[in-house]
């Protein structure tokens, strides 16, 4: 089982996927590496990410989004992704 995530800075659409089976669906605010601090993400995750999973919980997550072309932007939503594991 894994996650999905196409984002922008408006809004994320997750999608948890078995294979090729859909899941689950939902979305969240978005999330820009770029315009928002590490903590910031880290609390969008927390508090909307987390509750929407609905108890599953995903082996891995692939994360599509605005910002994140740069190393650094990368290891931001990395590091906020894995501070809620």
């Amino acid at each position: 089982m894994f996650i999905v995530a196409e984002s922008g800075s408006t809004k994320v659409e997750w999608r948890l996927m078995d294979g090729e089976e859909l899941i689950h669906h939902f979305y969240t605010t978005g999330l820009n590496p770029y315009i928002q601090k590490e903590d910031e993400i880290n609390s969008i995750i927390q508090m909307e990410v987390v509750p929407g999973l609905d108890n599953y919980q995903p082996e891995k997550a692939y994360f599509y989004g605005a910002a994140c072309s740069s190393i650094s932007n990368q290891n931001k939503m990395k590091n906020a992704y894995n501070r809620c594991k």
